[in-house]
């Protein structure tokens, strides 16, 4: 297999889909969020990773509130994986 960026998202992708699906499920305050993963090719051999998340379903304020209160860490964590898988592929 070449380990070239389009193949290492494909298998980050087929990762993460159980890590999603148990995240729902889990117990937390932060569980029900709807998580949006967006690839947009760029140009042949680049590719736009764009994660989106919101609150979704029953929330209370509070949850809302927490929400908000995390969302740059969210940012912060998604953007230091991705960077940090750049750089293994460069």
């Amino acid at each position: 297999m070449l380990w070239n960026t389009p193949n290492l998202l494909t298998l980050l992708r087929i990762f993460l889909i159980p890590v999603f699906i148990a995240a729902y499920y889990l117990p937390f305050h932060w569980a029900p969020l709807l998580t949006t993963v967006l690839f947009t090719e760029e140009t042949p051999d680049k590719t736009r990773v764009t994660v989106t998340s919101e609150p979704n379903g029953e929330v209370t304020s509070a949850e809302v509130e927490a929400f908000i209160r995390e969302r740059a860490g969210m940012t912060l964590g998604w953007t230091n994986s991705f960077d940090a898988l750049e750089a293994l592929v460069q």
